[in-house]
């Protein structure tokens, strides 16, 4: 773009000669203060195996958003989980001063507008609140949940990605809030 012109919202505006505006992706990572994934899983969390016949990968290097490794998903279906975190013999992570928990998610073909379920749970113990993203086919989508949608919670304790009775791979990297 040329000197003076804006790029923001993770887009550059390009002017062309005769002054049409062409706004184009960057293709950025989502500003993330605190990580709870990015090449590996941050501390206080550790993390867990899934449920219902599904499995993870923490450290696949097949198809990372950024960096070197995102988290390779593999769901069996029935409402199963896969990807999961927790601060289990740890104090929960904070959210003082954060709004989004944020994080990016690569589908297949087969999980095209399925269905990602997010839960967190504040507290060791605590009621789980969740919300649903769609995802879309042979793409990253980058995702801005706010803590609103899930309680407004004072900590995060525990944090999994289920599947809504779909089976099929997907990958999750950049997770963190913000």
């Amino acid at each position: 773009f040329r000197s003076g012109d804006a790029a923001t919202n993770n887009t550059v505006v390009f002017i062309d000669e005769i002054g049409l505006t062409v706004d184009e992706p960057l293709g950025l990572l989502p500003d993330i203060i605190t990580f709870i994934y990015e090449d590996g899983i941050s501390s206080p969390f550790g993390g867990g195996g899934g449920w219902g016949g599904s499995t993870t990968d923490f450290a696949n290097q097949e198809n990372p958003r950024g960096g070197e490794a995102a988290i390779k998903a593999t769901y069996a279906g029935g409402w199963g989980g896969a990807a999961q975190f927790g601060a289990w013999g740890n104090t929960p992570l904070s959210t003082a001063g954060m709004t989004h928990i944020a994080f990016s998610i690569y589908g297949e073909d087969i999980t095209d507008g399925a269905n990602i379920q997010l839960n967190l749970i504040p507290t060791e113990g605590g009621t789980a609140s969740s919300v649903q993203v769609s995802m879309k086919a042979d793409g990253w989508v980058d995702f801005e949940v706010p803590l609103s949608e899930l309680g407004s919670p004072a900590s995060i304790f525990e944090l999994q990605f289920q599947d809504t009775d779909w089976a099929g791979t997907i990958f999750i990297d950049h997770i963190g809030l913000k």
